[in-house]
């Protein structure tokens, strides 16, 4: 009898052991490992409660892109993406009319749009919300604006050069950041200067990131080399630090930076015509960069382009310059397209595939 028992006890115990190993291996089934910065991995659940991905239908157009001057030629896009929408609007565009290349009308603008294609001016906004640099045609222009969402209001950064200042000539030599926001997009603060001018940079396409400590900024010289800076109150600044992107020496000319779940991603063209894509840990070290095909039926001219990431997609706003006109081409992508075409075979190494990879699984 005492023999009987202990068997029907090892086979209960046998049988919970299976239930619980069956348990374990269903739940580790519905979790994906994703990469941490803090720990090696952790789980996130395929809950029942999680939203389905839309479909993603890519798209690669041309859009319009509406101006003040009517001309519709825009430069230097930064858009800003509100999943509910911000007073009525979930695209927030800034860039600068550039006609021509006419620097009298290269001011900072805004447009929006519900579907990140079809752009108008929001009602009650007056272009340029930064004014016009001087009062007659001369050699003073503003450029490079950059957009941010600081908790519940935008944030505006741009650049202005001039070449003349207490009588001193010196072509493009004199260069300044201003500063101004908006608590709906339409009505802006008056500018204010804050950083003056120093010879040694030149503050060309700013990014800018708010923390909760201070601000981390980024330009462009015109050397083509990258700059990092930070400041708790825009009046006061860290000395500048070289920003470094592995295996590259090709000089950065206009460049977007974001930073999304402890990855700093950037995007930047060059002076001879090509569009990259780096990530960094740190924002000052970045990877070796990635090719992003360009290539268009008319091959135009490309500059500082703008871009948003999503769950499971990615748009470019990319300005190409066809035929002496400037042309705003619109790309949408399911992210692992993206990622899958920038590390294309003869464009990778497998050790910067993997940090790619992190980064896709990270979003």
């Amino acid at each position: 009898m005492k023999l009987k028992n202990e068997k029907i006890i090892s086979l209960v115990v046998f049988v919970c052991i299976v239930l619980i190993f069956c348990i374990y291996v269903f739940n580790i089934n519905n979790k994906k490992i994703i990469y941490d910065k803090n720990k090696k991995c952790s789980y996130v659940d395929k809950g029942k409660n999680n939203k389905p991905s839309k479909e993603v239908i890519p798209i690669d157009k041309w859009i319009d892109t509406p101006t003040y001057d009517g001309s519709n030629e825009v430069t230097h896009p930064k858009v800003l993406y509100f999943e509910n929408g911000f007073n009525g609007y979930k695209y927030w565009m800034v860039n600068t009319p550039y006609p021509g290349n006419d620097i009298f009308l290269e001011n900072p603008s805004i447009i929006v749009s519900n579907d990140g294609i079809n752009f108008t001016e929001p009602e009650g906004i007056k272009n340029p919300i930064s004014g016009y640099p001087s009062e007659y045609r001369s050699d003073i222009y503003y450029s490079d604006p950059f957009m941010l969402f600081n908790k519940d209001h935008f944030e505006l950064f741009y650049r202005k050069t001039k070449s003349v200042h207490d009588g001193k000539y010196i072509k493009n030599g004199y260069n300044y950041l201003y500063y101004t926001e908006s608590a709906d997009g339409i009505n802006w603060t008056t500018p204010k200067l804050i950083v003056d001018n120093n010879f040694k940079e030149r503050y060309m396409s700013p990014s800018v990131i708010k923390t909760l400590r201070n601000y981390k900024i980024w330009y462009t010289n015109y050397d083509c080399k990258m700059k990092y800076m930070e400041s708790t109150d825009l009046s006061s600044y860290t000395k500048p630090l070289d920003v470094k992107i592995k295996n590259f020496n090709g000089g950065v000319w206009h460049s977007e930076i974001q930073y999304h779940d402890g990855i700093y991603k950037m995007i930047f063209i060059t002076r001879n015509n090509y569009l990259y894509y780096t990530e960094s840990i740190d924002g000052v070290n970045f990877n070796e960069p990635k090719l992003i095909d360009t290539k268009t039926s008319k091959n135009g001219y490309i500059y500082k382009t703008t871009y948003i990431f999503k769950d499971n997609s990615v748009e470019l706003y990319i300005p190409y310059k066809n035929y002496g006109k400037w042309e705003m081409r619109y790309k949408l992508m399911t992210k692992t397209d993206f990622y899958n075409q920038i590390n294309s075979k003869w464009l990778i190494n497998d050790k910067y595939y993997y940090i790619l990879k992190l980064g896709d699984d990270n979003e």
